[in-house]
């Protein structure tokens, strides 16, 4: 009997003694077909040493809930070598239902266990540098003539050199794609027309052909959604070089977007300052 299948993968982050859904994503489906070959990449986010990254072989159903074939869970503290920044291979073998299920929305799914399983599945898994590579919670904070100013709530992957932008860590429902090269410079800025004032960054950013829901150059203002100092100077580590001639001009108090003053900065090149002692 062939089937329609995909992998529905959880990631879980140890919270007190329980485990909490942290990140979804799953594969194309592929239909009929009980030996799929799904030679796709897909991003998750875990936190810490002891997550649990779940993956769940699932049946795709037009009539009734989509059941579940089998299941394999990879315990992160189990597998130090996954966080030396290199691709591992691991053969999982499929078990019945062990852990629990989430689904594209982060709501924990009613699944029976299923009554034979069989198989393994064949993964490539990375963990590659926390320095190039973070998410987080952000408020974008947006002006607009008629509706006034709004908060909107958004979760940030930076992923080798690209912020991926989405509304949840669930449903990958893709908002903005941004170039970190494109950021032109960041700065601290406070902002007090909400109902309580809220700390973020203001972000310069001008846009390249693979940007995505950025049309033209233009000023993001974000606030912390994560409330850590550790987190904040990771994330100005991660997204802006500090003595790049843009972003030292963007921190000037008189900057204005559009000014000869920007546009001379875009210009300057990036200078380095190697210093060496005689022996």
């Amino acid at each position: 009997m062939t089937t329609d299948v995909y992998i529905l993968v959880n990631t879980y982050r140890k919270v007190g003694k329980q485990q909490r859904c942290y990140t979804v994503a799953k594969t194309k489906v592929i239909p009929q077909n009980t030996d799929p070959v799904f030679n796709q990449a897909i991003r998750l986010a875990c936190v810490g040493h002891a997550g649990h990254v779940v993956l769940n072989v699932m049946s795709k159903h037009t009539i009734g809930g989509d059941t579940l074939m089998g299941q394999a869970v990879i315990i992160l503290e189990q597998h130090p070598e996954l966080y030396e920044g290199e691709a591992h291979h691991l053969r999982l073998p499929l078990d019945s239902l062990k852990h629990v299920v989430h689904d594209s929305t982060g709501t924990e799914m009613n699944l029976s266990p299923p009554t034979e399983v069989s198989g393994a599945l064949n993964i490539s898994i990375n963990i590659p540098s926390i320095y190039q590579n973070m998410c987080g919670w952000f408020w974008n904070i947006k002006e607009e003539f008629l509706r006034g100013t709004s908060g909107e709530k958004l979760w940030v992957v930076l992923h080798t050199g690209t912020l991926f932008v989405y509304s949840n860590p669930y449903d990958h429902d893709l908002k903005m794609q941004i170039d970190v090269d494109t950021i032109q410079g960041i700065k601290e800025t406070s902002y007090d027309k909400l109902e309580i004032k809220v700390e973020g960054i203001k972000v310069w950013v001008k846009p390249n052909e693979k940007s995505k829901g950025i049309k033209k150059e233009k000023e993001l203002m974000w606030a912390w959604g994560d409330d850590s100092s550790k987190t904040k100077g990771l994330w100005r580590r991660a997204l802006i070089q500090h003595d790049c001639p843009t972003n030292i001009a963007y921190n000037d108090p008189d900057f204005k977007l559009g000014s000869p003053k920007a546009e001379s900065a875009k210009n300057e090149p990036v200078t380095t300052t190697i210093s060496a002692k005689k022996r």
